[in-house]
């Protein structure tokens, strides 16, 4: 409705956020419809996103190790 972002990865796709329906969806170069998520709480609600970004594989997975030596959850 009023926000939103795209970003384009390496393969020439993008993954477009829908902020405030709390929605992403990546996409390939054809524009086909590779993935998509909903940020939906346990209880049903849709909760917005903001300023969703890619990483590359090595770099989210560092991240992802990083969290979790630091006990995030």
């Amino acid at each position: 409705m009023s926000e939103g972002l795209v970003d384009p990865d390496a393969a020439g796709g993008v993954m477009v956020e829908e902020t405030n329906y709390g929605r992403l969806l990546a996409l390939d170069p054809a524009g086909t419809l590779r993935w998509s998520y909903v940020n939906r709480a346990a209880d049903g609600l849709v909760y917005h996103l903001n300023w969703s970004r890619l990483l590359p594989r090595g770099e989210g997975e560092a991240l992802a190790a990083a969290t979790a030596a630091a006990g995030c959850p």
